[in-house]
């Protein structure tokens, strides 16, 4: 990769990922600079810098990471998340997509769920601590309406995620829910 795209190219490119995730300013201060050129003498100096570079890359990235994941492909997809109620309508989807529902106060351990379906096929799962438990499967032509009384390990959450997973694509979908 280094052959291919060239030093400039890489130290560019990581230049550009520091200024997105705000550590340009903590590198490109004068004594991580000072540090820098007393280890460039020799091949073996950059050779470290770079290895500590990637090592503090690798590491931030693993630390920025959090909750499920979110991969679509969808045509007039329109979302809306605030505190413990979600929506999502669309005309075409393809992928996975989460929702993160905050309750307050006194809790019922239910969750309202609507769904409409034309066609495809959609699996609704119910995620805490990055497990997720299957809740329903919605198919083409199906519509639901109804409340889910949630499992007794639920009794302490204060938020759980709704995660969608398409098999395959979908067309015209509505999905509303409302954790209590």
């Amino acid at each position: 990769i280094v052959q291919f795209m060239g030093y400039r190219s890489i130290i560019d490119s990581l230049k550009k990922l520091l200024i997105f995730n705000g550590l340009y300013d903590i590198i490109n201060s004068p004594k991580i600079k000072n540090l820098i050129k007393q280890n460039i003498k020799g091949n073996t100096g950059m050779k470290k810098v770079c290895f500590v570079l990637v090592l503090i890359l690798t590491l931030f990235m693993l630390c920025s990471c959090g909750g499920y994941v979110k991969s679509y492909s969808a045509t007039m997809l329109i979302t809306s998340c605030q505190g413990n109620e979600a929506s999502m309508k669309f005309d075409t989807f393809k992928g996975t997509y989460n929702f993160k529902l905050r309750r307050d106060g006194i809790a019922e351990h239910t969750l309202d769920f609507e769904a409409s379906l034309a066609e495809g096929e959609m699996n609704v799962y119910i995620g805490v601590d990055g497990e997720k438990e299957l809740l329903l499967i919605v198919k083409g032509g199906e519509s639901y309406d109804e409340t889910i009384i949630l499992d007794d390990k639920y009794d302490n959450e204060k938020s759980i995620y709704i995660i969608l997973e398409t098999i395959g694509k979908c067309v015209d979908g509505d999905f509303e829910f409302e954790y209590n």
